[in-house]
């Protein structure tokens, strides 16, 4: 009984664990703050935003060059979770998640410490549950923090987040001067 606790609670977090930084991404977009605050805030969420889009295209070519196949098909074990058979190197989670709370750290945002922890807690919920290997996840961690230290010193990325961000502020006043019309 107490074994199908621990399962299912590790089931949960490798299912749903993402979701946090989804739901933080949409909390601090939106929550109101001066303008300075809110412009570095949405700047750094763009700069996540790019981690994890330049993850993908890591892990996608990484898949393709080299198929690694997950412990429950190689093992021929049950995972806790069910899971397509995709490439288990490197862990999407793991390297995703580290990506974020890096980055979060790296511009100076507290929040980034309690998902940097979460991000382990996640990277561990998927090994547990079978999906990968340890070094699926350590790789993983090793690729999004490479990931998260290049974004983080690109100009590029900088000259880029500001652009988007002027312009959903400027979105943002459209849209007020539309429904202030209604």
């Amino acid at each position: 009984m107490r074994d199908d606790k621990i399962k299912m609670i590790w089931s949960i977090i490798t299912r749903f664990g993402y979701l946090i930084y989804i739901i933080y991404g949409i909390y601090a977009w939106l929550y109101p703050r001066k303008n300075k605050q809110k412009v570095y805030q949405r700047q750094s969420l763009i700069y996540c935003l790019g981690a994890v889009f330049s993850g993908s295209i890591v892990s996608w070519l990484i898949g393709k060059l080299w198929y690694r196949p997950r412990p429950f098909v190689q093992q021929h074990i049950t995972p806790w979770h069910i899971h397509r058979a995709t490439p288990s190197f490197p862990s999407n989670h793991a390297m995703n998640s580290i990506a974020v709370s890096l980055l979060l750290v790296m511009r100076g945002h507290k929040a980034g410490w309690g998902l940097l922890l979460w991000s382990v807690i996640l990277a561990c919920s998927r090994f547990f549950c079978r999906l990968h290997y340890w070094s699926d996840i350590i790789g993983g961690m090793f690729l999004g923090g490479s990931i998260s230290l290049l974004i983080y010193k690109s100009d590029r990325m900088s000259r880029f987040s500001h652009y988007i961000v002027r312009r959903c502020a400027r979105g943002e006043i459209l849209l007020k001067q539309w429904l202030h019309g209604w």
